[in-house]
């Protein structure tokens, strides 16, 4: 009957493959293949019934050691799935049941954003480093830094930031980094220069004229002579 879904599914007969899933889970309500079968039909059809199917395949598989690798693509998505939703506990129970191989930088940014959504900072910040983040998601980790009183380091993520996109502007309107960002943009703005001062101009008295010395006539030469003949 499992074979049988399997062939309706890829024939894209999602109808008739999930009344044999149905049926067998009727049957074996316990078989993990049966619920991620039921899982991927509703998935694929873009039911949010897929959420309690691989639910239930999680509580039956999750805490084996070993379980078939295509199990593991789902949990990730129903790890997703609860931090988009705020069930950020739930995403980290189902993180930790990958083993290191199954780890991917997408897992790893998942349970950094659980880790903040509950509040556990440091936590957040361990991952949040290693890995290669996004402009929001610098952003997030500039709150955590807020909140562990790392408050140089939020400073120069959020100056990077402010170069390119509204990222300073979004700062300004976020309770945690408002005052962080009008600090950086208040020390960003051009300083006003003040006019120089200017020193009174101090007028120079012109120069007194040199008296010329008055040229004698001929005349006044020879009255001379006369007055010394006498």
């Amino acid at each position: 009957m499992i074979l049988l879904s399997v062939i309706r599914i890829k024939m894209e007969k999602y109808g008739d493959a999930m009344k044999l899933r149905q049926k067998a889970n009727a049957a074996s309500p316990d078989n993990p293949e049966v619920q991620y079968q039921i899982g991927s039909i509703y998935y694929r059809e873009n039911d949010s019934r897929y959420i309690a199917a691989y639910d239930r395949l999680f509580s039956l598989a999750g805490g084996k050691k070993k379980y078939p690798s295509r199990y593991k693509k789902v949990f990730i998505l129903l790890a997703k799935h609860y931090q988009e939703s705020g069930s950020y506990g739930r995403t980290l129970a189902i993180l930790k049941t990958l083993d290191d191989r199954s780890q991917t930088f997408e897992t790893h940014l998942l349970a950094a954003k659980a880790y903040y959504g509950l509040k556990e900072y440091d936590n957040a910040i361990d991952r949040f480093e290693k890995l290669s983040l996004n402009g929001d998601d610098k952003l997030m980790l500039c709150r955590a830094y807020v909140h562990t009183d790392r408050r140089q380091k939020a400073k120069s993520l959020l100056a990077e930031l402010s170069v390119s996109g509204d990222y300073l502007s979004r700062a300004k309107r976020d309770p945690v980094l408002s005052g962080l960002a009008r600090e950086l943009e208040s020390e960003s703005a051009p300083k006003r220069q003040e006019p120089e001062k200017k020193e009174p101009e101090i007028k120079k008295e012109p120069a007194p004229k040199e008296k010329q010395p008055v040229r004698k006539s001929a005349s006044d030469d020879e009255d001379e002579d006369e007055d010394d003949d006498r």
